[in-house]
């Protein structure tokens, strides 16, 4: 009874607000006309700050100062695309670079044991501050098909590091790596539910050997970052709250 007891719910509420463009699209398929009006899209708000030394972690690893280091940050589950990854920088095989994969599982526990003759790729496991492992990569990666992905936190976390991403098309993504016509990432599409390795190589190597188009992109990071500002997302919900409250007090008063 699930559409029963939203529609019940949803006429109680003043304001519904998203979190991407996905959600708005479902609340307007199922419930129209009953929540119009009532949508609006809001990014979370990001405030993250990496520790003073984490790029000790590079030299922990055993990695070269000048290497350039592509990486992945996630739940350890099948649907983020941790093969994908792993079989594109393969693919890549090119000479100074390593693939630093931040996650923990049984299927995680798997693919290290599948991928533990590369000394070029890196298990780490777990890590309670993903944003220092994210300080000592070059590029983000999050070749996703999972189903409910919306805005995953993870490329919020990549541009708060000023690094731009190779990832799908899933969610919200690619509005995320985009800003004000600037572009922070190589967006590559989920096609009958799965990512090319091929498309996930060719965009890892675009930004190995096009400096300029790096460069670039890294550059937008910051740009693409202002999105999820925190001030901004405390601001947008304050507006709605007192909008909300407003409406609610000149109806009363007009009756």
């Amino acid at each position: 009874h699930y559409k029963e007891k939203a529609l019940k719910n949803i006429k109680e509420l003043d304001e519904i607000v998203c979190i991407s463009d996905k959600q708005l699209q479902f609340f307007n398929d199922k419930f129209e006309p009953i929540v119009r009006g009532k949508l609006a899209k809001i990014y979370n708000g990001y405030d993250g700050v990496p520790s003073p030394d984490a790029r000790s972690l590079k030299k922990l690893l055993g990695i070269p100062e000048n290497d350039f280091v592509f990486g992945m940050v996630s739940r350890g589950i099948a649907e983020k695309g941790w093969e994908v990854a792993i079989e594109a920088f393969l693919k890549l095989n090119a000479p100074n670079t390593h693939l630093v994969l931040v996650g923990e599982s049984e299927y995680m526990r798997a693919l290290s044991n599948s991928y533990s003759s590369y000394k070029n790729i890196y298990f780490t496991g777990h890590s309670d501050k993903p944003l220092d492992w994210i300080k000592i990569m070059d590029v983000g990666l999050l070749p996703t098909t999972y189903p409910s992905e919306s805005l995953p936190t993870i490329i919020i976390e990549y541009l708060c590091c000023g690094i731009p991403s190779v990832a799908s098309d899933a969610g919200e993504i690619v509005n995320m790596l985009q800003y004000e016509g600037k572009q922070a990432g190589l967006v590559v599409p989920i096609v009958n539910g799965s990512v090319s390795v091929d498309g996930v190589k060719d965009a890892m190597q675009r930004y190995l050997t096009d400096k300029k188009f790096y460069e670039e992109h890294k550059a937008n990071a910051e740009l693409c970052y202002n999105q999820f500002d925190m001030d901004k997302c405390l601001a947008s919900y304050y507006n709605i709250y007192y909008n909300s409250i407003l409406d609610k007090i000149e109806k009363q008063s007009s009756n």
